[in-house]
């Protein structure tokens, strides 16, 4: 599904801070309207707190290396589908 958001010109930036570059290592942010994922250093009020092992496992599918939980899965495919509706 990543993969096929990306081809349709909808790709997540998974490499860190899509502002400064940092890899976030504690809070990170995800800003709905760009795709990108924020520190909390770059982060404003119009972004949207996730949680960290939310990230690593879509830099993991990402990269085709994802064995995670159901529940994790599920926390990840929310945050898509919040995503695609904006």
């Amino acid at each position: 599904m990543i993969k096929a958001l990306g081809l349709v010109g909808y790709g997540l930036n998974v490499e860190g801070c899509f502002k400064c570059g940092k890899i976030p290592t504690a809070r990170i942010f995800f800003d709905c309207f760009s795709g990108g994922f924020l520190c909390q250093d770059c982060a404003d009020s119009t972004v949207r707190e996730i949680n960290l092992s939310t990230f690593i496992n879509l830099k993991n599918i990402s990269e085709e290396l994802a064995e995670i939980s159901e529940e994790q899965a599920l926390k990840t495919l929310r945050l898509l589908d919040v995503y695609s509706e904006n």
